[in-house]
């Protein structure tokens, strides 16, 4: 006995698959694969395809641990980051001497009582009086 050609492509059998079909196509299409071995072998062929993959997938679970995961990393590497960065400026504010400045004399003029200007003049504080 041979097997008569089939219509039904393979892009059908996967949209059947994944309920992508009208209502009139899926009936139309389970009418076909009494009569169809190779459809059936087809759409076998796809279902345990979909299982396989479905088998390797991380579960819903272990995808929220990852993103659990890779949030805490991401901010203890903020936390880390500023934390170095105020380490950083504490380290360099306190480890700086202040420099200690001599007391101003009271008279101000102690080391200049004369100032030349461009035309020489000498001018000191007995002149401006």
């Amino acid at each position: 006995m041979q097997e008569k050609e089939c219509t039904y492509t393979t892009a059908q059998v996967g949209r059947y698959l994944m309920n992508k079909m009208s209502p009139e196509e899926e009936t139309l299409f389970q009418e076909h694969l009494i009569s169809c071995p190779a459809c059936c072998r087809k759409l076998q062929e796809m279902r345990n395809l979909a299982a396989a993959l479905s088998a390797n997938r991380p579960h819903s679970l272990a995808k929220r641990e990852c993103k659990k995961r890779h949030f805490v990393k991401i901010l203890v590497s903020i936390v880390l980051f500023f934390s170095g960065s105020y380490g950083i400026y504490w380290w360099q504010f306190h480890s700086t001497e202040e420099e200690v400045f001599p007391p101003a004399s009271p008279d101000i003029f102690h080391h200049a009582d004369t100032h030349k200007t461009p035309d020489t003049l000498n001018i000191t504080r007995e002149t401006v009086k």
